[in-house]
């Protein structure tokens, strides 16, 4: 009776949980990244780390923001001197990353 009660509890836990993820009030934010609000189209003044939050469904929008280090590359790239000599380069690997600090400054 009491496995029966606990089993019971568990799976209206885990329904409540899905129904809430399914509306967007459930954010899981990835390793490497941090998620930044917005309500109602303006940036929030806060960001969160990764993890699992809650946040008003409809009315708040998250996104994620990658700040681990971050490889591209660019194919062919010219460019220009100033004495006036083309370069060009087929490929440039670039490597950034991005202080979080920052994130809300580079955003507005």
């Amino acid at each position: 009776m009491m496995i029966n009660v606990i089993s019971n509890l568990i799976i209206v836990a885990m329904s409540v949980m899905v129904f809430f993820y399914s509306i967007g009030a459930v954010n899981i934010i990835e390793e490497g990244h941090i998620g930044v609000y917005y309500r109602g189209g303006r940036l929030l003044d806060s960001f969160n780390d990764p993890g699992l939050y809650f946040q008003i469904p409809f009315l708040t929008k998250m996104q994620q923001v990658q700040i681990n280090i971050k490889s591209d590359t660019i194919h062919h790239l010219s460019c220009l001197t100033k004495a006036g000599v083309h370069l060009y380069f087929p490929k440039v690997k670039v490597i950034n990353s991005l202080k979080k600090s920052y994130v809300l400054s580079l955003i507005h």
